[in-house]
């Protein structure tokens, strides 16, 4: 759901933008500013040489966030703090 959401969210823009993707998965932000390209070299395949998962997905986002200038933000989760 955190990549379709980012996905849905690029894909309603009707022209190119400046967007600052603020979100608390480290695995999206990484994925698409650390993995990707590499992933893509490699044949989508991930560093323990399997098939990266949910590559469709990330296929469609990285088509979504091309048109665009994107910086990607990670934020930590509080949702789980205990008092």
């Amino acid at each position: 759901m955190e990549l379709l959401g980012v996905i849905c969210g690029l894909e309603a823009l009707k022209r190119p933008c400046r967007v600052r993707i603020t979100t608390d998965s480290d695995y999206v932000v990484k994925g698409m500013t650390k993995w990707i390209d590499t992933w893509i070299r490699k044949n989508w395949m991930n560093a323990q040489k399997k098939n990266v998962l949910n590559r469709d997905l990330w296929e469609r986002l990285l088509r979504a966030s091309q048109p665009h200038e994107v910086e990607w933000v990670w934020i930590k989760d509080t949702t789980d703090i205990r008092k």
